[in-house]
């Protein structure tokens, strides 16, 4: 919501002085004014076009900011309060959002007995921090003895940015042991927004709730993550209030694994995300060894040096050592694989992996929306997070079709439908739509789920839907959006695209047959067809309509044929049978093999 607010006031730039500051005018392409007071004067100017566009300086006083600072500082109030008042003022709507399958229930936790900071103060003190009796107060931690512990433990409480308690997070301080939440099934945010200023614009995230501690304390707005390095779920609670900073420096530990979760952060939150460098394993151990002053300093140094960093296109080779020792090592280059979850299809060097668009094709009711569906089941079982978006399908059809091939049922009862919602829980959203949504539209949606969610694999069905089918231009566009976004970020992207109609359908589709503009296969790393064999399904029937045995050359032959027409990154090309079970919606790569349960019927308990 915020980035659009922003675009609103800048396009509104004129509009939104004239109404906070009447007694202003516009000279050339400036607003003037005397300060943020409105009194008559020209020490303050607001730029109205160029590159500084939105921004604002009162000469005089040496502030200035966007113009959500304008007004804040106009209204005197709060960020969230202008936002608000611009939202209102200028007819700003809340952007499309993706629909998931359920939403998880968080319970509310309960706060254990606070007990004397003595303890406290001295587990501070050593750790070098100083005034750690307003310390404890501004970030409302406490010591307790009452978790049924072998000791005492500090007790982090996580407030969300409206200031609900979310959750608490308790760490020994006299005992071997390990942080944990406290109480189950509290949801996962960031520590620290109790100590972030209304009007702050930039943060740190740390990796430790005493490093945002430290960096508070040396006069940096930090948030630390709730589970360390390891899993990112939070991001899809905090991804709005966020929105509200400009920067957000990453000061995860100095260590394989802080690194990791730096590269994840960087990629989630984009171009206002950079990492900060510094010369100690964490930014308590910095504080705790430079003492306040140093530290202060080393952090100002490293926060400058990596905002104002070369651009990120620029790279060095060497950068890319490790990249290339993995392409060489096939085992390891394997784990970044997504496979298919066909095995005769695995066996093979067919290479999908993140960075890749994959082209699915056939004629018209060929099943590539359904192959693609099973496709989808078998990456969330590889762990993958999907988004399908089906422009061209309700998603009660969708789903429907899905708790079919996840169930191995034509019909499963209520109880079988909510276990296949709990299995996908977390592992699948949907994107609905109009039936033409602009590319612009999709790839804005995709960024967010990736970025919100780490929404890993993405079906798009199809690309009609986005573009006219004699299109040419259009349809080089679009495909480029999703390479660009696909090269971006670490991301599967699997395209439906139709075939051009032939005088008939007897014979399986190439790449050339594409409707539409070469480019559709020239930009895809994958391309692969799916062809439903009608003469066998024809001729079955026509035999069954007059009585006649079928031809069993006929018969033994395969209900639909899946063949790899283009494979960038592997060696393999060719085709594969698969039987089709009409009853579970699923493709069977054996014959006479049963389809294969993702979710099993869950017990009856009603039975005595």
């Amino acid at each position: 919501m915020i980035p659009e607010v922003k675009a609103a006031l800048n396009y509104n730039a004129l509009a939104l002085c004239n109404h906070l500051f009447p007694d202003g005018r516009q000279e050339h392409n400036y607003f003037k004014i005397g300060d943020v007071h409105g009194s008559k004067g020209r020490s303050l100017s607001v730029f109205l076009d160029g590159a500084q566009a939105g921004r604002w300086k009162d000469f005089e006083t040496g502030d200035g900011g966007d113009l959500i600072d304008l007004i804040m500082e106009a209204q005197g109030c709060d960020f969230n309060s202008a936002i608000s008042w611009a939202k209102d003022h200028f007819g700003v709507k809340a952007p499309q959002k993706i629909a998931t399958t359920a939403e998880k229930i968080y319970r509310k936790p309960r706060s254990p007995k606070v007990e004397s900071s003595f303890q406290l103060e001295m587990y501070l003190e050593e750790r070098g921090f100083v005034d750690v009796d307003g310390l404890i107060k501004r970030h409302r931690i406490y010591i307790t003895s009452e978790l049924k512990t072998p000791g005492t433990d500090l007790i982090f409480p996580f407030f969300d940015a409206q200031g609900q308690l979310t959750c608490i997070k308790s760490k020994p301080i006299d005992y071997d042991g390990y942080p944990r939440f406290v109480g189950k099934d509290t949801k996962p945010i960031l520590f620290g927004w109790q100590s972030i200023k209304p009007n702050d614009r930039s943060v740190w995230i740390t990796e430790g709730e005493l490093d945002a501690i430290a960096c508070r304390e040396l006069g940096f707005s930090a948030l630390s993550l709730p589970n360390g390095a390891n899993n990112m779920k939070w991001i899809e609670h905090e991804h709005d209030a966020l929105q509200r900073f400009d920067h957000i420096a990453i000061a995860t530990d100095m260590d394989d694994a802080g690194n990791t979760a730096a590269t994840e952060l960087l990629d989630r939150f984009g171009s206002r995300a950079f990492r900060v460098e510094f010369p100690a394993k964490d930014i308590n151990e910095l504080l705790a060894e430079k003492g306040y002053e140093k530290s202060r300093e080393i952090l100002s140094s490293a926060y400058l040096d990596s905002k104002d960093k070369a651009p990120a296109q620029l790279r060095s080779i060497h950068d890319f050592r490790a990249d290339v020792a993995e392409f060489f090592n096939r085992e390891e280059s394997d784990k970044d694989r997504l496979r298919t979850g066909f095995h005769k299809i695995d066996e093979e060097d067919l290479r999908i992996s993140s960075h890749n668009l994959v082209l699915v094709i056939g004629f018209s009711g060929s099943g590539k929306s359904m192959w693609t569906t099973q496709l989808a089941a078998n990456a969330i079982t590889q762990g993958s997070k999907v988004l399908i978006a089906s422009m061209e399908m309700q998603p009660r059809e969708t789903l429907g079709r899905l708790c079919k091939q996840l169930t191995a049922c034509d019909q499963p009862d209520t109880a079988w439908q909510d276990e296949c919602f709990d299995y996908l829980h977390d592992s699948l959203w949907l994107f609905v739509d109009e039936l033409r949504p602009t590319p612009k539209q999709v790839v804005e949606v995709f960024e967010y789920a990736y970025r919100r969610y780490g929404i890993d694999v993405f079906l798009l069905d199809s690309l009609t839907n986005l573009v006219g089918q004699e299109d040419y231009e259009g349809q080089q566009k679009v495909i480029e959006a999703l390479v660009q976004f696909k090269l971006n970020f670490p991301v599967t992207i699997f395209l439906v695209a139709h075939t051009r109609k032939q005088s008939d359908e007897s014979s399986a589709p190439g790449k050339f047959d594409i409707k539409g503009t070469s480019a559709i296969s020239d930009l895809a790393d994958v391309a692969i067809s799916v062809w439903k064999n009608k003469p066998k399904a024809s001729h079955i029937q026509q035999c069954g309509m007059l009585g006649e045995q079928p031809d069993e050359n006929i018969v033994n032959q395969w209900d639909v044929y899946i063949e790899v027409l283009k494979n960038r990154h592997g060696m393999f090309e060719g085709k594969f049978g698969f039987d089709f079970h009409e009853k579970s919606c699923q493709y069977v790569e054996t014959r006479g093999a049963s389809p294969g349960v993702y979710v099993h019927q869950p017990r009856r308990t009603d039975i005595f």
